[in-house]
């Protein structure tokens, strides 16, 4: 879905998705850890340490305040020490390290359930668990393993999907479907069983059988499953419009008291003002997959809460456009409703729109969070907002999206101080319509994942104004330098949002058998004047709605002064294509923002500073040097070591093509 290059003012649209993989493929992965354990020692038992004192060796305690507790099995002469108030573990840890009859003290770790989920496509989902996936940074990702271990979400806190509605059918996203519980049948509700105690009847109460047959509900269209669809098929009546068991739970029913929206069992459609919010463009479906599939099922992907209650709000229609009266409409249907979080990944440009502002203004006196894309342009929204995302109110969450290894993702809006948070938005892989699964890109498949944490942390605490809760995402937010000065509070972390233990993820370590002295570290060298080149040669193929990324590792300790990029990409349409370069600290640069129309191929194209024809005025095949589109001096005065990365974004789908060749040349002309 290509990036759509102006929004009207009062035109609100869904948020282009920058790299969509229709279909439902098999990546390779890295393995997971599915032990099921882990040590956790960042936060120690702090009463009591664990020395291991050398055999035949006197037991005594080496600290006053500590004294000496029970001796473990198996292990020769080692014991718990006790700690006294007021003796920290890292005072008794130095004392007993220095005792010469000490072989080793250590903390206590805490051993726990590693919540890992058995859904067979998690394996891919590096957003929620990375461990190197994909060209991925091991442990750029939102920590939600370590959230899981607290809580899988629960059906408390409704949240509604305000976008192009939701496939209700799909088998990762059916149990987690809202049931507007005022409108149950009441002779339907007297014979059913709220199975698992949360005092609500949900699609997983309906799935159990004791609550299929008649006079409850029954598979209607052969799936084998009890969806929505279900539920929405016309009750059978009897002459006297009587309930006589059969059929689905429609009846034109208003008996929740709301007689505009007759018979809304799960949700409602504003643009056919019908009750079958039904995803008829599939970025709804997609949004849904990330915030809330279901976890543990053994089917595809699994959602940032396993269980939760999704309203499907339709307002967008089959093109992914809609209106703000329409939103309102929603938006109020929403609150009305009981919905607590409303996920809104789209956009309605520059436009300010008073009447929007006042509707989510009035949504924000009802204690309602509204969590927002920030959007796709490689906009400062500090500088040039854009709304609904900067109106600045205190119930708006915006999201920026960041990429595999933790930087700011090239596409992706930001603002230092009216952007929230940053959230992982590249190729994620959820949901699709009609069952399917796949991958896609931008800020709106970021928002879903803070809309997902928003929902754990408010149902873990009920009585939190939304204000409290907003303030613990945020707060909890890991401060990455990548998105440092980008967004207001850092990248999201549900583990700490939930309260979990962040555990931070270390690279291995090999400990030296005995002390070598430090690296003498050379002085910078100074480049000839022609400049020090770095190349990649292999090719990296870029598939229909992917991205390539290939990587030069430099082991020049150098600092930029002047840099020059030179790329061979081959593709049938250089306007498809979106083209960054990443330092090893995080810092990006946009080379080629959608330039050249139908034309094909950069040929030899080299990115200088002083070069005399912007990118935006060349023409295909780009051939020559060319100013890029944002200054490289962003690089000066970096170091030149470590890995730099290309990042080509195909963001139409018109074709496939490849990086065939690259490099770096530092400190030209110097």
């Amino acid at each position: 879905m290509g990036r759509t290059s102006h929004r009207a003012a009062r035109r609100l649209q869904l948020e282009t998705l920058e790299a969509r993989t229709l279909l439902d493929g098999g990546l390779a992965a890295a393995p997971l850890d599915f032990s099921g354990l882990r040590l956790d020692q960042s936060t120690p038992h702090p009463t009591h340490i664990l020395v291991h004192f050398q055999p035949g060796a006197p037991v005594a305690p080496a600290l006053h305040g500590t004294a000496i507790g029970d001796k473990l099995p198996l292990v020769n002469s080692l014991y718990e020490v006790n700690l006294a108030p007021g003796v920290s573990v890292a005072m008794a840890l130095a004392a007993y390290k220095a005792d010469p009859v000490v072989l080793s003290a250590e903390a206590d770790a805490t051993v726990q359930v590693k919540q890992f989920p058995n859904d067979p496509k998690f394996a891919l989902e590096n957003n929620l668990y990375n461990t190197g996936q994909n060209g991925g940074t091991v442990g750029a990702d939102i920590k939600a393993p370590a959230a899981w271990d607290v809580t899988h979400g629960n059906t408390s806190i409704i949240v509604s999907e305000m976008d192009t509605g939701i496939d209700y059918n799909h088998p990762d996203l059916y149990q987690n479907i809202w049931i507007n519980q005022p409108e149950i049948p009441k002779s339907r509700l007297a014979n059913l069983k709220d199975v698992d105690g949360d005092g609500v009847i949900t699609f997983v109460d309906l799935n159990n059988p004791v609550n299929r047959g008649a006079g409850k509900i029954t598979d209607l269209n052969g799936d084998g499953l009890i969806t929505a669809a279900d539920i929405l098929a016309p009750m059978q009546v009897d002459a006297n419009g009587n309930d006589t068991g059969g059929g689905g739970w429609a009846h034109n029913s208003t008996q929740d008291g709301d007689k505009a929206h007759p018979d809304d069992l799960i949700g409602w459609n504003f643009v056919a003002n019908n009750n079958k919010p039904f995803d008829d463009n599939g970025h709804g479906t997609e949004i849904a997959g990330v915030l809330g599939a279901t976890g543990n099922n053994g089917t595809g992907v699994v959602g940032v809460a396993w269980q939760t209650q999704l309203m499907a709000v339709k307002f967008l229609d089959s093109s992914g456009s809609g209106d703000i009266p329409t939103f309102i409409k929603a938006l109020s249907y929403a609150v009305a409703h009981g919905a607590k979080v409303s996920n809104n990944s789209w956009g309605g440009g520059s436009g300010y729109s008073s009447s929007l502002f006042s509707a989510i203004k009035a949504a924000q006196a009802k204690g309602h969070i509204f969590v927002v894309a920030a959007g796709n342009d490689t906009a400062n929204l500090d500088n040039a907002p854009q709304y609904p995302a900067s109106f600045g109110l205190d119930n708006i969450v915006s999201v920026a999206s960041v990429d595999r290894v933790d930087a700011l993702a090239g596409y992706s809006n930001y603002g230092p101080a009216t952007v929230a948070i940053a959230a992982p938005g590249e190729n994620l892989w959820t949901t699709q319509v009609g069952g399917k699964y796949g991958t896609d890109s931008g800020t709106s498949l970021a928002t879903p994942e803070v809309s997902g944490a928003v929902v754990l942390v408010w149902g873990l605490h009920p009585d939190w104004t939304y204000s409290q809760v907003i303030n613990q995402v945020l707060g909890t937010a890991t401060r990455g330098t990548y998105v440092q000065g980008k967004v207001v509070s850092g990248i999201l972390n549900v583990g700490a949002a939930v309260g979990a233990p962040v555990i931070p993820v270390q690279p291995p370590q090999v400990i030296p058998p005995t002390p070598t002295p430090p690296p003498v570290v050379p002085p910078p060298v100074t480049p000839p004047s022609a400049g020090v080149t770095f190349s990649s040669a292999a090719a990296k193929n870029l598939e229909y709605y992917g991205s390539a990324i290939s990587s030069i590792s430099v082991n020049a300790n150098l600092t930029v002064s002047n840099l020059q990029v030179q790329i061979n990409v081959a593709h049938n349409r250089d306007s498809d294509l979106f083209i960054h370069l990443q330092a090893p600290d995080g810092t990006q640069v946009v080379l080629v923002n959608r330039r050249g129309g139908s034309g094909a191929n950069f040929q030899a194209t080299t990115f200088d500073d002083h070069a005399g024809t912007a990118i935006a005025q060349g023409t295909a095949p780009f051939a020559g040097s060319y100013r890029p589109e944002s200054p490289l001096t962003a690089f000066n005065g970096k170091n030149t070591s470590g890995l730099w990365r290309l990042w080509v974004d195909d963001q139409v789908g018109n074709g496939n093509g490849a990086i065939a060749s690259w490099s770096l040349t530092f400190n030209a002309g110097t």
